[in-house]
């Protein structure tokens, strides 16, 4: 950006990357290959201590020093998402300690802490010493729209926390048929190889129940 006052030019200046236009096709993908990518990433250090969310050019992804008990989102670009799907999300992290650190995922339609209300995985507790382990969290959303998904730091007090391999990818259309109903089979005579098979179509949509799948 420059700034320009009574025909001047003052010094050029860069801001920070912000996204524009619509949000991401589904399915999303982020491996943090570049610090560029990364830059996209909404960070707020919401206890202000001056420690939250960072990239590592030495692993590739975000990493969070936690020298301080914590209080830090880490917020993706927005995605564009439809009310008649399920999701999931998944992430790869690993504490490289034998401490254990504590993160939960919201969503909303706004980058910031007030907007995040909706809560796609409840807080847990990580604990995988110095190798990556996968988790994930399934989900539906009420609108059609894009939508951004917070990490929220919690940990105690530890040794940074590594967190790498964002994905977002629908999982089922909301509004699938449920199964059918009545089905008869009768086999034809005399060892014949075919059958005849009568059936209910379906009338009704599919209940569909969500739930949430974490590591042991």
């Amino acid at each position: 950006m420059i700034a320009v006052f009574n025909g001047i030019n003052g010094e050029e200046v860069l801001s920070n990357k912000v996204t524009m236009g619509e949000g991401k096709e589904i399915p999303y993908n982020e491996s943090f290959d570049n610090a560029d990518k990364a830059e996209l990433f909404t960070v707020i250090d919401d206890n202000g201590d001056d420690h939250s969310w960072s990239y590592s050019a030495e692993n590739g992804l975000e990493q969070l020093d936690a020298t301080n008990t914590c209080d830090d989102w880490l917020i993706t670009p927005p995605v564009r998402l439809s009310k008649d799907s399920y999701y999931k999300v998944s992430f790869k992290s690993a504490c490289n300690s034998n401490d254990t650190h504590r993160i939960g995922i919201s969503t909303g339609k706004l980058p910031n802490v007030e907007s995040l209300t909706q809560v796609i995985m409840e807080p847990i507790n990580i604990a995988t010493g110095f190798e990556k382990q996968s988790f994930t969290a399934k989900f539906r959303i009420a609108d059609n729209d894009d939508y951004y998904l917070g990490f929220h730091a919690t940990s105690n007090p530890a040794s940074p926390l590594s967190l790498d391999d964002i994905v977002v990818e629908k999982l089922t259309v909301v509004d699938a048929p449920a199964a059918v109903s009545n089905i008869t089979i009768v086999p034809a005579k005399k060892g014949v190889l075919s059958a005849k098979i009568t059936f209910n179509a379906p009338i009704k949509q599919m209940p569909v129940r969500i739930c949430k799948i974490f590591p042991k």
